[in-house]
């Protein structure tokens, strides 16, 4: 517990790990505060991927559940109620990001980040399934068995990672302090 204080140097990790496990003065270490001290690019290119993980994940659990209508024929398993709860866990997610990250604008600016990044994650996915499509092939490899090959763990971050690139350099710098 100490050597997480002593790292972190911040007494809110002891409070919360004490107020978690008052009966034992150890916590697990988070994560969050190193994000700070990675370079930004680096941050950034994992806030993608999180946000990205997110809403394929929220989009695929909740389509599942509660699915009921058809986005496209490009991919017919993809429903409407799956994507919208996709956006929302990424815009989470985002939001999360850019309140740690201390961005000017938190939280609205982790919203409309995640917002873009949700829509552009959905649009790669359907781009890449069109190819598929094209190709007359169900997956694009067999590196990850089930999960549609090596193309589909990629294919989102190929259109968001211009997004992110642009909303930090041009619009984040933008906004006031």
């Amino acid at each position: 517990m100490a050597a997480i204080y002593r790292a972190t140097g911040s007494g809110c990790d002891r409070s919360a790990a004490m107020a978690i496990f008052p009966w034992v003065d150890i916590s697990p270490p988070s994560p969050l505060p190193a994000l700070q001290e990675l370079p930004q690019g680096l941050t950034l290119t994992l806030l993608a991927f999180f946000c990205i993980w997110a809403a394929d994940i929220g989009a695929y659990a909740f389509g599942k559940l509660f699915g009921r209508t058809r986005l496209t024929d490009i991919s017919p398993k993809k429903t409407v109620e799956g994507a919208v709860f996709g956006v929302m866990a990424s815009i989470a997610v985002a939001t999360i990001g850019a309140w740690h990250l201390g961005w000017a604008g938190a939280p609205l600016s982790g919203m409309a980040l995640g917002l873009l990044i949700g829509i552009a994650s959905l649009l790669g996915d359907l781009t890449e399934s069109m190819m598929k499509r094209d190709a007359g092939v169900k997956d694009s490899g067999q590196l990850i068995p089930g999960h549609g090959g090596i193309l589909d763990r990629a294919d989102s971050y190929v259109f968001t990672a211009p997004l992110v690139y642009y909303f930090v350099t041009l619009l984040l710098p933008l906004l006031p302090q």
